[in-house]
């Protein structure tokens, strides 16, 4: 199942409803608004505070998404927020996917990425090359 990254922007209609079905299954925390149009209460609001999307397209569909934001306390930095796959695709490596062209793309960017993490319990993020460190995971691109 080959993902390809995309930044989210100006979805199509089919991304909308991609989108809608994807933050249905999110976290209930993570809801803005009234829940009756999850993806673009989300997308409105994780944008008016500066995030870009980041979403994993299979077969024409957006599957898995996340946010990043920059990291204002490093240059060229991304910190990395709200992975988010659906239900029916999980346990397939959809998110790893994603992790992985994520990780290409701060490669190429030469960019650092970092994930919250006070209780280092997010350990599978070694395997793409982040170390923990003061609550914190980071990866130098």
């Amino acid at each position: 199942m080959p993902v390809h990254l995309e930044w989210i922007e100006s979805p199509s209609e089919q991304d909308w409803i991609d989108l809608n079905k994807l933050y249905k299954d999110a976290p209930v925390h993570w809801v803005v608004g009234n829940g009756e149009h999850p993806a673009q209460d989300y997308l409105a609001h994780k944008q008016q505070q500066g995030f870009k999307i980041a979403a994993g397209r299979f077969n024409d569909r957006l599957i898995v998404t996340a946010a990043l934001k920059v990291n204002s306390e490093k240059v060229n930095a991304y910190f990395i927020e709200d992975l988010c796959v659906r239900a029916l695709t999980r346990e397939r490596g959809v998110a790893k996917q994603l992790m992985v062209r994520l990780c290409q793309w701060s490669d190429e960017q030469k960019s650092s990425l970092w994930v919250e993490d006070e209780g280092a319990k997010l350990r599978v993020l070694m395997e793409f090359g982040f170390v923990h460190d003061h609550g914190k995971w980071y990866r130098q691109g």
